[in-house]
């Protein structure tokens, strides 16, 4: 999630604080200083009980939780909405937005905007008053404080807020109180404070885990002050947000990540009414490796254009097709201050990442050269903090990260930094890299160079030798077909054996080291790295000996799989050509009007696929009825235009 700042910060800290920038995991936004100023002159304060939260897509498809509150003898008191919510069994989660207990007490400022009644877009609009019967949530307050603590320092004072392996730090002061009770310890967050689960207490020291944020959109943790409450003496240093000592977040991650399975993630591009117009792939091609770094296996692909609809998939025109897109909206259904979002869809009973979808507001000014035009938005360095999102990345208060909260017009923001590369090979750790040759020759011995690294891609020096295991496992043949099964394992012995052969010697200062198989039969091989039992991803392929030899392409045009095809269904047209040649491929209706040009390129010989969207060059999904692709040629190649029928269902 990006904001607009009139400088290049991500999220704004009204109470004094300095201005960061504003981007979540799972929803990414930007928000813009002036129009928050507006609305915070209009800003109510309200107080209540969480009676009711229920998820509701409006008629401008976005999903949002309408949250009512009541007073004390039962009565409505205020009902508004924020982004995000359950259905169909996934949760839509945007980061950052504050989410609510049902029955916890709470204090909110709200404010009017174009979707109705919301939070104010402060750090402060959310402040918890009383627990849910869960214990969920915060302390009441003491209304007349007499013994006022004071945090004095924090060890160490930086770090990471992640879920899996949370970060410990020390807080010490005085009058935190002999025991805890009720008293709290609290991480600075977006919208609120957040409560850390406490290790030991005492009244000079806190011992805590640094907070993280879920998938379910809990606030982030930011680098701002560690603040202590207590029934007796209210907040340290008198402030909930102002002094004390300060942690700072170097990244954070929300606990969930995308299966190996589904790397490299694939981008796609609807870039329909994109002042760059076709040419915002290659942007987005280029934001997205920004991301390729040493330590992190996870890599973000772009694959190229479609005619699918980015955002929280769920509506008629919008329905969920396990795409991930990056849709261009001049039609923009959320608040105006907001620059780009990113939606996630995460499954409800396993919370493995199912969709990840961005959408940049087209309303607001963007730029290539936020030099030359400093009164505009630089879109490559928008792309490439919602990319961290992508990859898992929560926002951060480093002005060098890409993950500031906050953005302004004018500031360029691209590199990403070594905090922000730490965070991806913390989510996605590869613990290494194996390098091998793409072909040895028969009866050739293998040799593989290695480097060792930590979960921070950090190099392992001095590691042992017998740390360090590789194997060659045989693999089959690639297909011709690009959707005929992927590399699957053969059923014949492993080079190294099941528990692999040591590597040659220890690692260096570098975490270098070398490794050597020898006596592998023809064949083509995954070479799997372990290092102190730790999988190294990605793993190189090669082949020993000669490549067999490949059959000659030949011209097919064999229709559309599957048919007939229902709406929100994602078709694939199959083609195979004899020889490289610029081809069109055209969808029309019954009476012979252009649906879409589907496809105006160069492909190479051999087989090929095209994604066949059920959407219009409008965006709407295409009427049921009969249909005809027409492949015919441009360059390169002669041959009679070829045509096969398609049926839309209803």
């Amino acid at each position: 999630m990006f904001r607009v700042v009139q400088t290049w910060f991500f999220r704004l800290f009204l109470s004094g604080i300095a201005a960061v920038l504003a981007w979540d995991p799972a929803y990414a936004l930007s928000i813009d200083a002036l129009a928050i100023s507006q609305q915070l002159a209009s800003a109510r304060p309200v107080t209540g009980i969480v009676r009711e939260l229920r998820s509701v897509r409006g008629a401008d498809g976005v999903l949002r939780t309408q949250v009512t509150l009541q007073d004390g003898a039962g009565q409505d008191v205020a009902q508004f909405s924020v982004l995000g919510g359950v259905e169909g069994g996934l949760y839509w989660v945007v980061d950052g937005i504050p989410a609510f207990v049902t029955g916890e007490t709470v204090e909110v400022s709200l404010v009017n905007d174009e979707a109705g009644v919301t939070l104010a877009p402060t750090e402060d609009a959310v402040r918890r008053i009383a627990p849910a019967a869960s214990g969920r949530s915060g302390s009441a307050f003491s209304a007349e404080p007499t013994i006022i603590p004071s945090v004095t320092g924090i060890d160490p004072p930086i770090g990471a807020a992640v879920p899996d392996d949370p970060f410990v730090v020390t807080v010490s002061g005085f009058g935190f109180g002999a025991v805890q009770g009720e008293s709290r310890i609290t991480f600075q967050g977006i919208f609120e404070r957040v409560d850390a689960s406490v290790i030991s207490w005492s009244n000079n020291a806190i011992t805590c885990r640094v907070p993280a944020p879920n998938v379910r959109g809990t606030t982030q943790v930011l680098s701002g002050p560690i603040k202590v409450w207590t029934n007796t003496g209210g907040w340290s240093d008198g402030n909930e947000f102002i002094g004390g000592a300060r942690y700072s977040v170097l990244f954070q991650w929300a606990g969930d990540a995308w299966k190996p399975g589904r790397l490299p993630v694939p981008i796609y591009v609807n870039a329909e009414g994109s002042p760059w117009g076709a040419g915002l792939g290659s942007i987005v091609a280029d934001a997205a490796a920004q991301w390729d770094v040493p330590g992190s296996f996870a890599r973000l692909e772009y694959r190229g254009l479609t005619m699918a609809t980015g955002g929280s998939h769920g509506a008629d025109l919008t329905p969920r097709d396990g795409r991930n897109t990056v849709t261009w909206r001049n039609v923009w259904p959320y608040q105006s201050t907001y620059l780009a979002i990113t939606w996630s869809a995460i499954d409800t009973l396993t919370y493995e990442r199912e969709e990840t979808e961005l959408e940049i507001n087209g309303n607001k000014g963007w730029t290539l050269d936020p030099e030359d035009e400093p009164e505009k938005f630089d879109l490559p360095s928008t792309l490439t903090h919602e990319f961290g999102h992508w990859l898992r990345l929560g926002h951060t208060q480093n002005v060098a990260s890409v993950m500031l909260a906050f953005v302004g017009s004018g500031t360029r923001r691209r590199q990403i930094s070594p905090a922000d590369s730490y965070g991806a090979s913390w989510i996605h750790p590869s613990y290494g890299a194996v390098t091998a040759p793409q072909a040895v020759p028969t009866g050739g011995a293998l040799n593989l160079a290695l480097v060792a690294l930590d979960r921070q891609g950090n190099p392992r020096a001095r590691l042992a030798k017998s740390a360090i295991s590789v194997r060659a496992v045989p693999v089959a043949e690639e297909p011709a077909d690009p959707l005929a099964p992927r590399v699957t394992t053969l059923d014949q012995a492993m080079a190294g054996g099941p528990d692999g052969v040591p590597a040659s010697r220890d690692t260096d200062d570098e975490g270098r080291t070398v490794a050597q198989l020898t006596d592998l039969p023809d064949g083509r091989y995954r070479i799997e790295a372990t290092i102190a039992g730790r999988l190294v991803r990605p793993a190189p392929f090669v082949r020993v000996g000669a490549a067999p030899v490949a059959p000659a392409a030949a011209f097919s045009f064999t229709g559309v799989s599957p048919q007939p095809l229902a709406p929100g269904v994602r078709g694939i047209v199959h083609f195979s050509l004899p020889s490289s040649a610029q081809i069109r491929l055209d969808l029309y209706d019954a009476r012979g009007r252009l649906v879409r040009a589907m496809a105006n390129d160069r492909f190479a010989a051999g087989p090929h696929t095209v994604a066949l969207e059920t959407t219009g060059a409008d965006g709407r999904t295409v009427a049921p009825g009969v249909y005809f692709l027409r492949l015919s040629p441009v360059s390169g190649l002669d041959f009679e235009p070829r045509a096969v029928r398609v049926v839309m269902l209803r």
